[in-house]
């Protein structure tokens, strides 16, 4: 991950987040395939986890909304929002998973934000799982 981009999301507050899964013929595949974050500073940020590598970077554009029953495709990418315990929350570090401490099998993300609590983004099995803490 590039440290500016990192530099750029700490410190900012989640105000919304959306997940793309992955459909063939209408059928779940990957529940959640990317992360988009959206800050207070109107910043939209997707957030992957693939082939060892982690990579958070900056959107140009809003992803937008869209359900399962509006795609007319095999291969279906619905993106649709989601309310967990990290909105409105403010960001104070992220920090990378590393399976093994080998730096070339990156697998997940960890924000910690101000009052401790945190989420985990974590990759399993090709997509990504979200782990809350309970604070």
């Amino acid at each position: 991950m590039k440290r500016e981009v990192i530099s750029s999301i700490q410190g900012r507050t989640i105000e919304e987040i959306r997940v793309m899964s992955f459909y063939i013929n209408k059928k779940l595949v990957c529940d959640i395939i990317v992360i988009y974050i959206k800050v207070d500073t109107g910043i939209w940020y997707k957030l992957t986890t693939s082939d060892g590598s982690n990579v958070i970077e900056p959107l140009i554009d809003e992803p937008l909304e869209v359900m399962l029953d509006e795609i007319n495709d095999d291969f279906a990418y619905p993106v649709e929002s989601i309310k967990i315990n990290c909105l409105n929350k403010k960001i104070e570090r992220i920090q990378e998973y590393m399976y093994k401490n080998q730096e070339d099998e990156l697998n997940g993300f960890y924000m910690q934000f101000i009052d401790q609590s945190g989420i985990s983004f974590f990759e399993e099995e090709g997509g990504l799982r979200i782990l809350r803490d309970l604070k």
